[in-house]
């Protein structure tokens, strides 16, 4: 993706995108309702996991790879 010019934040936000679109679409095929925990160590727990987990540990990792390579 680097070679083509694609920054690693673009690429990550399209993935996090199409991930959340193919599962809105699994959902409604199947009929599942989307439940949400009310637990109060849910809520912070997944805000903890989708920044830190996700959106800055994929994007570090792409830069990663993007100035060293693949290999």
């Amino acid at each position: 993706n680097g070679s083509h010019g694609l920054h690693p934040a673009t690429t990550n936000t399209y993935s996090m995108l199409y991930g959340t679109v193919i599962l809105a679409i699994v959902l409604l095929i199947t009929g599942q309702p989307l439940v949400v925990p009310t637990g109060e160590f849910y809520l912070p727990a997944l805000l903890y996991l989708s920044i830190f987990g996700t959106v800055i540990g994929f994007t570090t990792y792409l830069m990663l790879v993007n100035r060293i390579g693949p290999n």
